[in-house]
């Protein structure tokens, strides 16, 4: 069986991706495929993909979590002296740090599950070998510029929707949940992972110039995947280049008319640690420690604001650039 090798530039960094089918890697590709790149030379990080029998715990490995993972079914995570091991019935992922290499194991039928939990697992963990840490954000550059705002919301406050008014109305998007802290000298930069947004019925109706996009079926949560490029007719698609953050923005909603208003940084740290920081039976996990460090690092090197959003949405634009421009007390 011919290998399929495939390499993908993440913030200036090399990901390399082996498998054993095209079907294989390409569950993968709805995540980075939008990144992919002519051989680079070595790679910083590599990604193995295949079929065959599952990695087992041995009885040294201490066991740090066990049960549901969102919709994806039950897993169980357990850490050796310096590896990580994730198990499924169908799927097994085993990341060894200091090797800069993560296998993907799925039994023959279940090469899907390479796209869930373990396959994100396994981007986070090159990710985090490149020093840099993935966030649950949405990215958008500043019309004009290439300066980056971060858009932050508990699931169903309107993060997506929020940041698609923005892209229509001249800012520039780079994903709408799923971005990665760069820290630089001068303070943190961030990139987006390019892959397909989640667009809800009710998103859909409210911004009807989505239409075009929305060709696929809409799920058993009244949701529809749209590739990220798509959009590219409708609104403007950034590259994946780390950008300057010049502002961090946590949504809320309000009936009554919306505004902008600087927020205490211990209560955003607060916010973005519980959503993207998970804990184990055995404390937080090394990599999961790294990336409150470079959470802590953006809210302190970032101007930090209360955005919320009303029925007035048409003025949520003009609301961000005033407080990034120092309008804002």
């Amino acid at each position: 069986m011919e290998q399929v090798i495939r390499q993908y530039v993440l913030g200036g960094h090399v990901l390399q991706i082996e498998a054993d089918s095209e079907a294989a890697i390409g569950h993968l590709e709805a995540f980075v495929g939008a990144l992919r790149a002519r051989q680079q030379g070595t790679p910083d990080f590599r990604i193995r993909v295949s079929r065959g029998p599952l990695h087992a715990a041995r009885s040294a490995d201490q066991l740090v979590y066990a049960g549901p993972v969102l919709d994806d079914g039950d897993y169980t995570l357990f850490k050796g002296e310096d590896d990580l091991l994730l198990l499924a019935d169908d799927v097994s992922l085993h990341i060894q740090p200091s090797g800069r290499v993560a296998d993907l194991t799925t039994l023959d039928g279940a090469e899907i599950r390479a796209a869930g939990t373990a396959g994100m697992l396994a981007l986070e963990a090159a990710i985090d070998s490149f020093g840099q840490a993935s966030v649950h954000a949405a990215g958008l550059t500043l019309p004009g510029t290439d300066d980056l705002v971060l858009l932050y919301a508990a699931s169903g406050t309107g993060k997506t929707t929020t940041a698609l008014n923005l892209a229509r109305a001249g800012f520039g998007l780079c994903s709408d949940d799923a971005m990665v802290l760069a820290p630089t000298e001068a303070g943190m930069s961030a990139w987006g992972i390019p892959r397909y947004l989640k667009v809800h019925a009710n998103t859909a109706r409210m911004l009807p110039w989505l239409a075009p996009s929305l060709t696929g079926q809409w799920d058993s949560e009244n949701e529809q995947e749209v590739p990220l490029h798509t959009l590219a007719t409708l609104v403007r698609i950034e590259d994946a280049r780390p950008r300057a953050v010049v502002g961090v923005f946590m949504l809320s909603r309000t009936d009554q008319p919306g505004g902008v208003a600087r927020l205490n940084k211990a209560e955003a740290l607060a916010a973005l640690a519980a959503d993207n920081v998970r804990g184990s039976r055995t404390g937080v996990l090394e990599h999961q420690a790294r990336r409150w460090t470079q959470l802590a690092r953006l809210i302190a090197s970032s101007p930090v604001f209360e955005l919320r959003i009303g029925a007035d949405q048409e003025n949520v634009p003009a609301r961000i650039l005033a407080a990034v421009s120092g309008s804002i007390d």
